[in-house]
């Protein structure tokens, strides 16, 4: 399964919040653009939950966040939006 930022993945009753994702709320949510992992839980210890995560399988993947930097072109510019096309973010390429 594959995720966005902002993706709700579970309730926090039921995994703990791991790498590439946050907690809000009492709900789980991607932090960043990825598949989602989800650990083994040990049967002989019942309290474990277990521990959700996304990892990206490809490192080039760049999601801009905020702080970041990018490098991009405005094509428009209107009273409620800028539209720009991004070539990199933190000196990373994009694909396309």
């Amino acid at each position: 399964y594959y995720c966005v930022p902002g993706d709700r993945l579970c309730p926090s009753e039921r995994a703990q919040s791991g790498p590439g994702t946050y907690e809000k709320q009492n709900c789980i949510y991607a932090s960043i653009a990825g598949t989602i992992q989800l650990s083994k839980v040990d049967p002989s210890s019942p309290e474990t939950k277990p521990v959700i995560s996304v990892v990206r399988p490809d490192r080039t993947l760049a999601v801009p966040s905020v702080g970041a930097l990018a490098y991009c072109k405005v094509t428009n510019v209107t009273s409620r939006f800028v539209r720009c096309l991004i070539f990199a973010i933190n000196n990373q390429p994009m694909k396309t």
